[in-house]
Protein backbone atom coordinates (compact mmCIF):
# COMPACT_ATOMS: atom_id res chain seq x y z
CA UNK A 1 0.00 0.00 0.00
CA UNK A 2 2.62 2.30 0.83
CA UNK A 3 4.56 1.92 -2.19
CA UNK A 4 1.24 2.68 -4.35
CA UNK A 5 1.23 5.92 -2.11
CA UNK A 6 4.48 6.59 -3.00
CA UNK A 7 4.58 5.60 -6.50
CA UNK A 8 1.20 8.20 -6.59
CA UNK A 9 3.25 11.36 -5.18
CA UNK A 10 5.59 10.73 -7.10
CA UNK A 11 3.69 11.17 -10.32
CA UNK A 12 1.79 13.92 -8.95
CA UNK A 13 4.86 16.20 -8.03
CA UNK A 14 6.39 15.06 -11.15
CA UNK A 15 3.21 16.38 -12.71
CA UNK A 16 3.19 19.40 -11.24
CA UNK A 17 6.39 20.14 -11.47
CA UNK A 18 5.90 19.93 -15.40
CA UNK A 19 2.97 22.20 -15.34
CA UNK A 20 5.36 24.53 -15.56
CA UNK A 21 7.51 23.64 -18.49
CA UNK A 22 8.16 20.23 -19.23
CA UNK A 23 7.70 20.93 -23.24
CA UNK A 24 9.90 24.33 -22.52
CA UNK A 25 12.83 23.84 -24.01
CA UNK A 26 16.05 25.10 -22.38
CA UNK A 27 18.34 27.66 -24.24
CA UNK A 28 21.24 25.39 -24.98
CA UNK A 29 18.56 23.02 -27.43
CA UNK A 30 17.48 22.91 -30.36
CA UNK A 31 14.70 25.69 -30.99
CA UNK A 32 12.92 27.08 -34.08
CA UNK A 33 16.01 29.68 -34.43
CA UNK A 34 18.42 26.98 -34.63
CA UNK A 35 15.89 25.44 -37.26
CA UNK A 36 15.91 28.59 -39.50
CA UNK A 37 12.94 30.37 -37.92
CA UNK A 38 13.87 33.67 -36.29
CA UNK A 39 12.27 34.31 -33.28
CA UNK A 40 9.52 36.91 -33.65
CA UNK A 41 10.33 40.12 -30.96
CA UNK A 42 7.51 40.46 -29.16
CA UNK A 43 5.19 44.04 -29.43
CA UNK A 44 5.51 46.77 -26.89
CA UNK A 45 2.90 49.09 -26.61
CA UNK A 46 4.30 52.97 -26.25
CA UNK A 47 3.15 56.17 -27.38
CA UNK A 48 4.50 57.11 -31.03
CA UNK A 49 5.98 60.65 -32.37
CA UNK A 50 4.93 62.90 -34.91
CA UNK A 51 8.54 62.03 -36.79
CA UNK A 52 8.72 58.16 -36.61
CA UNK A 53 10.17 56.98 -39.62
CA UNK A 54 7.96 54.46 -41.85
CA UNK A 55 8.73 51.71 -43.96
CA UNK A 56 6.04 49.87 -46.76
CA UNK A 57 4.84 48.09 -43.25
CA UNK A 58 5.66 49.96 -39.92
CA UNK A 59 5.50 53.21 -38.43
CA UNK A 60 8.02 53.10 -36.04
CA UNK A 61 8.06 49.79 -34.18
CA UNK A 62 3.55 49.82 -35.33
CA UNK A 63 3.84 46.82 -38.38
CA UNK A 64 1.11 46.05 -39.93
CA UNK A 65 -0.39 42.91 -38.84
CA UNK A 66 1.71 42.81 -35.89
CA UNK A 67 0.81 45.40 -33.06
CA UNK A 68 -2.10 43.48 -31.34
CA UNK A 69 -5.88 43.47 -31.52
CA UNK A 70 -8.30 46.83 -31.78
CA UNK A 71 -7.48 47.35 -27.87
CA UNK A 72 -4.02 48.78 -29.50
CA UNK A 73 -5.95 51.26 -30.80
CA UNK A 74 -8.00 52.35 -27.72
CA UNK A 75 -4.89 52.53 -26.13
CA UNK A 76 -3.48 55.33 -28.44
CA UNK A 77 -6.66 57.14 -27.81
CA UNK A 78 -6.99 56.74 -23.72
CA UNK A 79 -3.29 56.33 -22.63
CA UNK A 80 -1.89 58.72 -25.88
CA UNK A 81 -4.19 61.53 -26.45
CA UNK A 82 -4.72 60.21 -30.11
CA UNK A 83 -8.86 60.72 -31.06
CA UNK A 84 -11.10 58.37 -33.50
CA UNK A 85 -10.82 59.33 -36.92
CA UNK A 86 -13.41 60.45 -38.52
CA UNK A 87 -15.97 58.50 -36.03
CA UNK A 88 -14.41 55.08 -37.14
CA UNK A 89 -14.92 53.61 -33.61
CA UNK A 90 -14.42 49.97 -34.65
CA UNK A 91 -16.93 47.23 -34.17
CA UNK A 92 -18.55 44.78 -36.29
CA UNK A 93 -18.56 45.49 -40.15
CA UNK A 94 -16.48 48.70 -39.34
CA UNK A 95 -12.83 49.59 -39.25
CA UNK A 96 -11.35 51.38 -35.94
CA UNK A 97 -9.53 54.35 -37.17
CA UNK A 98 -6.94 56.85 -34.67
CA UNK A 99 -5.57 60.01 -35.75
CA UNK A 100 -2.98 62.37 -34.49
CA UNK A 101 -0.08 65.27 -34.99
CA UNK A 102 -0.56 67.84 -37.30
CA UNK A 103 -2.86 71.11 -36.87
CA UNK A 104 -5.96 68.76 -37.96
CA UNK A 105 -4.97 66.54 -35.77
CA UNK A 106 -4.28 63.61 -38.22
CA UNK A 107 -0.91 63.70 -39.79
CA UNK A 108 -1.04 60.06 -38.57
CA UNK A 109 -3.75 57.47 -39.28
CA UNK A 110 -3.86 54.00 -37.73
CA UNK A 111 -6.30 51.76 -38.90
CA UNK A 112 -7.48 48.11 -37.48
CA UNK A 113 -9.11 45.79 -40.02
CA UNK A 114 -10.58 42.15 -38.50
CA UNK A 115 -8.31 42.87 -35.32
CA UNK A 116 -4.92 44.09 -36.19
CA UNK A 117 -3.19 46.99 -37.39
CA UNK A 118 -4.18 47.21 -41.36
CA UNK A 119 -3.09 50.68 -42.70
CA UNK A 120 -0.97 53.07 -41.58
CA UNK A 121 -2.26 57.10 -43.40
CA UNK A 122 0.40 59.83 -43.59
CA UNK A 123 -0.01 63.38 -44.43
CA UNK A 124 0.30 66.83 -43.37
CA UNK A 125 1.56 66.74 -39.77
CA UNK A 126 3.29 63.41 -40.13
CA UNK A 127 7.19 65.18 -39.41
CA UNK A 128 9.08 62.02 -40.28
CA UNK A 129 10.54 60.51 -43.37
CA UNK A 130 10.42 56.81 -44.75
CA UNK A 131 13.14 54.27 -44.73
CA UNK A 132 14.79 55.75 -48.27
CA UNK A 133 14.54 59.45 -46.45
CA UNK A 134 11.28 61.28 -47.98
CA UNK A 135 8.43 62.59 -46.36
CA UNK A 136 5.45 64.74 -47.17
CA UNK A 137 6.38 67.52 -49.14
CA UNK A 138 9.04 65.89 -51.05
CA UNK A 139 9.31 66.25 -54.97
CA UNK A 140 8.00 63.40 -57.03
CA UNK A 141 11.48 63.43 -58.78
CA UNK A 142 12.56 62.92 -55.52
CA UNK A 143 10.20 60.13 -54.08
CA UNK A 144 10.66 57.77 -57.12
CA UNK A 145 14.42 57.97 -56.67
CA UNK A 146 14.08 56.91 -53.24
CA UNK A 147 11.16 54.30 -53.91
CA UNK A 148 11.81 52.99 -57.29
CA UNK A 149 8.89 50.48 -56.58
CA UNK A 150 6.14 53.33 -57.17
CA UNK A 151 4.51 53.35 -60.78
CA UNK A 152 2.08 56.30 -62.24
CA UNK A 153 -1.61 55.20 -62.19
CA UNK A 154 -2.56 59.13 -62.78
CA UNK A 155 -0.57 62.39 -62.80
CA UNK A 156 -0.82 62.00 -58.90
CA UNK A 157 -1.15 58.69 -58.01
CA UNK A 158 1.50 56.60 -57.85
CA UNK A 159 1.42 52.86 -56.28
CA UNK A 160 3.44 50.19 -55.58
CA UNK A 161 4.50 47.63 -57.62
CA UNK A 162 5.62 44.93 -55.38
CA UNK A 163 2.54 42.58 -54.71
CA UNK A 164 3.28 41.71 -51.46
CA UNK A 165 2.91 45.61 -50.68
CA UNK A 166 -0.06 47.61 -50.50
CA UNK A 167 1.40 51.59 -50.79
CA UNK A 168 -0.20 54.47 -52.64
CA UNK A 169 1.58 57.85 -52.89
CA UNK A 170 -0.15 61.14 -53.94
CA UNK A 171 0.89 64.28 -54.68
CA UNK A 172 -0.54 67.62 -55.13
CA UNK A 173 -0.38 69.80 -58.33
CA UNK A 174 3.05 70.94 -57.53
CA UNK A 175 3.67 67.30 -57.51
CA UNK A 176 4.67 67.39 -54.07
CA UNK A 177 3.99 64.24 -51.75
CA UNK A 178 0.91 65.11 -50.43
CA UNK A 179 -0.20 61.93 -48.27
CA UNK A 180 1.08 57.71 -47.87
CA UNK A 181 -1.35 55.09 -47.81
CA UNK A 182 0.68 51.80 -46.33
CA UNK A 183 -1.57 48.96 -45.93
CA UNK A 184 -5.48 48.16 -46.37
CA UNK A 185 -8.66 48.63 -45.34
CA UNK A 186 -8.26 52.80 -44.61
CA UNK A 187 -11.23 54.76 -45.33
CA UNK A 188 -11.23 58.16 -45.56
Amino acid sequence: MKRILYRSLAIFALAASCEAGCNAQSADSDDASSAGTPAVPQFKFYCPAADEAATWSSYGSYALSAVGSDQTGDELVSVCGWTYYKNHVGGYGGTLEVSAFGDKGTGVVFTWAYNELSAIYLQTGWLGTTDKGVGIGAALDAVLAAHPDLYRVSDTVYMSSDASKSVTATFGPDLALVSLEIGDYFRE
